[in-house]
């Protein structure tokens, strides 16, 4: 019952999605969320950009100009429609591409490009669990310059940075968003970059 796609807009740019689909319930603080992701992330022209949990591409979208390149995996088939049509309909078809993917260790591997030398940054926007640990070592050992990660589940997030740090990266930035507001909960970017 009601309409099969949905309608948001953020920075000029206009979204369709699923019903089912997953999208920021806070719309009065995605501006922020963008502008945060991008300041932590960085670009530094001629990077690929791997967009993890993407959704309907809010973020892929949003950086495309940024980058040489974007890939963008979800598990949703659903999410991935969303995030192609809109690339059409916002012109970024030509730097991002989408995939479903199970973000399990072998299915990343499998779904994404192989390393070419080209430097590649990571955001990473998962559920509350986090990244799993396989997909986590398979992510680290593209030895990625940048990896930018959301956590929504703050009991997490110790667990999520050791891992990172256990395959040689190091905390550089936590930035706490207010995503619930009148909750406990938080949205919280974290940056990491290899130790070395």
């Amino acid at each position: 019952f009601g309409p099969e796609i949905l309608m948001v807009s953020f920075n000029g740019r206009r979204y369709s999605y699923a019903p089912t689909g997953f999208t920021q319930v806070n719309e009065a603080m995605v501006r922020e969320l963008l502008a945060t992701a991008r300041r932590l992330l960085a670009p530094g022209g001629g990077e690929r950009l791997l967009d993890l949990y993407c959704g309907y591409g809010l973020f892929a979208h949003d950086l495309a100009a940024d980058y040489a390149a974007v890939h963008g995996l979800d598990a949703a088939p659903e999410g991935i429609e969303s995030a192609r049509r809109n690339g059409h309909f916002l012109g970024t078809e030509v730097r991002a591409s989408f995939r479903v993917c199970r973000i399990d260790g072998a299915d990343v591997t499998r779904s994404l490009p192989k390393p070419d030398g080209r430097r590649e940054v990571i955001l990473a926007d998962p559920p509350r669990q986090g990244i799993p640990p396989a997909a986590l070592a398979a992510l680290a050992e593209r030895a990625p310059a940048r990896v930018v990660q959301a956590c929504c589940g703050t009991d997490e997030m110790p667990a999520q940075i050791r891992a990172w740090q256990q395959h040689g990266y190091r905390l550089q930035a936590v930035c706490p968003l207010d995503m619930f507001p009148g909750t406990a909960h938080l949205e919280t970017f974290i940056r990491l970059e290899p130790a070395g």
